[in-house]
């Protein structure tokens, strides 16, 4: 269990950067981003309640007299929705903190990525195949059982997405021409459903210009991805917007060794140019 100071927090969380993805405790470590942004909150109590709502879903399980995917389904459909009411903010979607596991929790409601770490604990806990999907503009899981395969909506109250449904939110998304790809079925791994939890919150923070606590965000980010490389685009942004413009340029100037791409690398430059006029 997580000992909610910065020091052991950030120490765990540099342990989850040099983890495979696959071996990253996913809630612990949404748990752990989330106490750094609250020093003082007490955390052993988010433990305690997801191991509740874990065998809450063993109990109606049981209830249910059945295993089969259905039964698994509509066991965390109750335990999820009906007993607890957890469900997506939709009234207040922008709110920062839809992003944090905690406030998650105590509200039952956030965005689709936090509910589904929420989700995916209990099925990992219970050893049920499941797997985040990156869906354009929508995060999702599927759940796999005896080769059934279910996608699950735990921003819209655990509905299950069929053809019909996942055709138009791609629609939302991308336009009324746009139609569904085997692409985007694609399972997310861990470290990539926690960057994407990380960068919620980031994109929040810079929507209300709080260019520091955004800066923040991407260092602890960098923890538990030291590698992923577009942070470092992020970072040199976020140096920048904070007058920091030396280390903006060392890190932007790394970012451009790392990038595969011509056009990032040539957008960087521009900035990095940008930067220097402004120094003049």
């Amino acid at each position: 269990m997580l000992k909610n100071t910065p020091q052991d927090i950030e120490a765990f969380l540099q342990q989850q950067g040099q983890k495979d993805s696959d071996d990253i405790p996913l809630f612990e470590t949404a748990l752990a981003f989330s106490a750094l942004r609250h020093p003082s909150r007490a955390i052993e109590r988010y433990y305690h309640q997801i191991e509740r709502m874990q065998k809450d879903v063993l109990n109606q399980l049981a209830q249910q007299g059945s295993d089969h995917g259905e039964a698994r389904y509509e066991a965390l459909k109750y335990v999820f929705v009906d007993k607890y009411g957890f469900t997506g903010n939709r009234e207040h979607y922008d709110l920062i903190d839809n992003a944090d596991i905690c406030y998650v929790l105590d509200k039952a409601k956030g965005l689709p990525v936090a509910l589904s770490i929420l989700y995916l604990e209990i099925c990992d806990r219970l050893k049920w195949f499941a797997a985040g999907v990156n869906f354009p503009g929508h995060f999702i899981i599927k759940l796999n059982t005896n080769g059934q395969q279910m996608l699950i909506d735990p921003f819209g109250d655990a509905r299950k997405l069929g053809a019909i449904e996942l055709r138009q939110l791609i629609k939302d998304v991308k336009g009324p021409d746009a139609e569904l790809n085997q692409s985007y079925y694609n399972s997310a791994n861990k470290r990539e459903i926690l960057i994407r939890l990380q960068n919620n919150i980031k994109k929040r923070q810079i929507a209300a210009e709080d260019y520091e606590a955004a800066l923040e965000t991407v260092r602890v980010t960098e923890y538990i991805a030291p590698n992923e490389y577009r942070l470092l685009l992020d970072k040199g942004v976020l140096l920048a917007k904070n007058t920091r413009s030396a280390e903006a340029i060392e890190t932007l100037e790394r970012y451009i060794t790392l990038t595969p791409y011509a056009e990032d690398r040539a957008d960087a430059r521009m900035f990095i140019e940008q930067i220097h006029q402004e120094l003049l």
